[in-house]
């Protein structure tokens, strides 16, 4: 019986998993991106949801107008590879592409709980900690993850900032 109930949760984490990679990869770059990705974001994110940036932790509000912001300017993601680690939780990928800007991919772990409606969601979303050992550059951050979220945030905030080519 755990055998099943243990399956049981696999498939339902494998599930969110999808609805996530269907979520990131709505930002296709055309007009309609946020309203598309907009109409997925209860389904996956738990409503305390939290994403850790060098700046410190956000919130489902603050990322719900970042991702507006991100598809407003015609930005770009896409998954590259979603997995389960132990005890449910999740890693991904994903590339972005801002203003015509690539940024190198950024993997991710997430935080899998069950909310009050027995659904399970994405409570928490940080970079993954890889350190950059190259010594050449020994005054720039450690990690490739976070210095590439800064720069997503920094890239979207660039736009924001812009005058509109209109």
């Amino acid at each position: 019986m755990t055998t099943n109930n243990s399956q049981h949760d696999v498939d339902r984490v494998e599930k969110l998993l999808q609805s996530f990679s269907s979520y990131i990869n709505s930002f296709d770059g055309s007009p309609h991106a946020f309203a598309n990705a907009e109409t997925i974001m209860s389904e996956i994110f738990h409503k305390d949801w939290i994403f850790i940036t060098d700046d410190g932790p956000k919130d489902l509000q603050w990322y719900r107008s970042f991702c507006k912001s991100f598809a407003e300017h015609g930005s770009i993601a896409k998954v590259l590879n979603f997995s389960q680690t132990e005890n449910g939780n999740i890693q991904v990928t994903i590339e972005n592409t801002i203003n015509g800007v690539e940024v190198d991919p950024i993997t991710y772990d997430g935080l899998v709980c069950i909310d009050d409606n027995g659904q399970y969601k994405i409570k928490y979303f940080e970079p993954v900690i890889i350190k950059d050992d190259n010594k050449s550059r020994p005054f720039e951050p450690f990690d490739k993850n976070v210095r590439n979220v800064e720069r997503m945030i920094q890239l979207v905030s660039d736009c924001d900032s812009s005058p509109s080519k209109d």
